[in-house]
């Protein structure tokens, strides 16, 4: 068994429905001037599909508070730790608000009709990043020729 925590300088990539697929932008060490400047005062950037809106916006979170001791970093990128041992949480708060919340924590949300345009353009950035349950994003259309 295995307890997942979010550190909180990431815990905005998941302030959404679990199956929600986004993509997370951030500036990170190697981000140049040029995207930095992408960002319009955003501390980052969250990109989901106008199809989960408005599950997004009408979803109520639970986050759960843990003590650090005993939980180990699986990804210093995407910000988030396990521990193998029991753990109990030491508050548990209700977040009815998700997007108010992003808002508060300086996250800009874009709402996209897909996100596979978007992730190669964030791959071919200097931006820092994280995708998660894209296997539930829309699938790309073909092309009309």
């Amino acid at each position: 068994m295995s307890v997942w925590a979010i550190s909180a300088h990431r815990v905005q990539n998941y302030l959404l429905p679990r199956n929600c697929p986004r993509i997370c932008v951030w500036a990170g060490e190697k981000t140049n001037e040029q995207d930095r400047h992408k960002l319009r005062h955003a501390n980052s950037i969250i990109a989901i599909e106008r199809a989960w809106f408005e599950r997004a916006e009408s979803t109520p979170l639970f986050a759960y508070m843990f003590d650090s001791d005993g939980f180990e970093i699986e990804d210093a990128n995407a910000g988030y730790f396990t521990s193998n041992q029991d753990q109990i949480p030491e508050d548990v708060q209700e977040i009815d608000d998700p997007l108010r919340h992003l808002n508060r924590l300086g996250t800009r949300l874009e709402v996209l009709e897909e996100l596979h345009s978007f992730k190669e353009t964030i791959l071919s950035s200097s931006f820092a990043f994280s995708m998660i349950r894209m296997r539930n994003a829309a699938p790309i259309q073909p092309t009309q020729t």
